[in-house]
């Protein structure tokens, strides 16, 4: 059974968790940074004797949805078992007693980042989003069109903190699926020390249009390499987001242009970055990697359907089927489009019928509703109904979440 751990034994939660995903320990310093984000009153355990076994727990974000609502999510986050206690149903406690929590809370959603994509569909999350790893070959690289005219200055990492918190919250926001940082969650992404929310050592680059203001940044580290004497080194861009797709590619051009390095490599990035439309040569450009970030759980489904905008008018009927909250089960009438949306719960025969784990992909418009009716994963009863879907829950710009949590 989960439980809640009282807060001076905060350091035996830590132990539990890095035991479950394989290391040894914290370092008394990582478990310092670790403390000023971690929502002990949404964390859960379970205990065996005096140990505890298994682990889970969440952020209390605000998620941007299509339309540019922000609704409250919970960022689901280290949920582990240790190796001596596997098969015993321990994970299910501990993420169950979360979910359970944050429906409780009010959130709208639950999100993770998924380290195994064959536990959480049973738990109804379904993948939201997809991210890209873009290497360019700056020896080959020239832009089509001119990026956005100013100029790029660096700030050192340790007093970039409030300057692209700013930005990020008026430009990096946009997206679907993107969620708000604290203060300490900025630490961690501008420390020093290399964690899963950031590189490590980071450069800021900022861009500044022609009156000055700032309008883009990028956190990236750059890294020596020499081979029989020719420089090879690369540059490692962690995030970048920017007022508008000219000044993304006045970064880009930047990074092209850092002596020494032949190689620059974005990830994650959104699937509808534009740069590699921007080049003479595309084929200088390589998606190496095509891969999931974002996982998404409706935990209220009406408040998901209703709390969106869809890309044109309609009015849809979804019938959705959900295992570990059935009580949410059922139909819904989703009436919407640009400017408004309403869901409510009716007793009619659906258009659609889907699992709950399907509509959190396609909820944020980062999966096409065609590709999983193809799958399988969406049944169709009236006819025309999946092509109407597709072009309802797509939206612009692509689902996606440059936070790591």
């Amino acid at each position: 059974m989960a439980v809640q751990p009282p807060p001076e034994r905060v350091d035996d939660v830590f132990a539990a968790c890095v035991h479950g995903f394989g290391a040894t320990r914290f370092s008394p310093e990582s478990a310092e940074r670790e403390k000023t984000v971690w929502e002990l009153d949404r964390t859960w355990v379970v205990e065996d004797g005096d140990e505890y076994v298994a682990t889970a727990t969440s952020y209390a974000f605000e998620m941007t949805v299509p339309g540019g609502a922000r609704v409250p999510a919970a960022g689901v986050a280290q949920v582990a078992v240790l190796p001596t206690h596997r098969r015993r149903g321990l994970l299910r406690d501990v993420l169950g007693a979360v979910l359970d929590q944050a429906a409780a809370l009010g959130d709208h959603y639950a999100i993770l980042n998924a380290s195994d994509t064959g536990i959480y569909g049973r738990f109804g999350f379904g993948q939201g989003d997809r991210v890209l790893r873009i290497e360019l070959d700056t020896d080959h690289v020239e832009l089509l069109v001119d990026p956005a005219p100013g100029r790029i200055r660096l700030v050192d990492a340790h007093e970039a903190h409030a300057l692209v918190a700013d930005l990020y919250e008026r430009f990096g926001r946009a997206r679907p699926g993107a969620v708000g940082r604290s203060a300490a969650w900025w630490e961690l992404v501008l420390h020093d020390e290399a964690s899963w929310r950031g590189i490590g050592n980071p450069f800021v680059a900022v861009h500044e249009d022609d009156a000055g203001r700032p309008d883009g940044y990028a956190i990236y580290r750059s890294h020596e390499r020499w081979d029989r004497g020719h420089a090879n080194g690369t540059i490692e861009v962690r995030e970048l987001e920017a007022a508008s797709t000219d000044v993304e590619a006045a970064l880009w051009r930047f990074f092209r242009d850092i002596d020494l390095r032949t190689r620059v490599i974005g990830y994650p990035r959104p699937a509808d970055d534009p740069i590699r439309w921007r080049l003479t040569r595309p084929r200088r450009a390589w998606v190496t990697e095509t891969l999931d970030l974002l996982w998404v759980r409706p935990l209220d489904v009406a408040a998901c359907l209703g709390g969106r905008r869809y890309a044109v008018e309609d009015d849809l009927v979804v019938a959705i089927t959900d295992e570990t909250f059935p009580a949410q089960a059922g139909t819904y009438r989703v009436t919407g489009g640009p400017d408004a949306a309403t869901a409510v719960r009716v007793d009619e025969i659906p258009d659609l019928t889907m699992d709950v784990s399907v509509l959190g992909s396609i909820i944020l418009g980062g999966i096409d509703a065609g590709e999983l009716a193809a799958a399988g994963r969406i049944t169709e009863s009236t006819p025309g109904a999946v092509g109407r879907a597709e072009r309802f829950f797509r939206w612009r710009p692509a689902a996606f979440c440059s936070t790591t949590f």
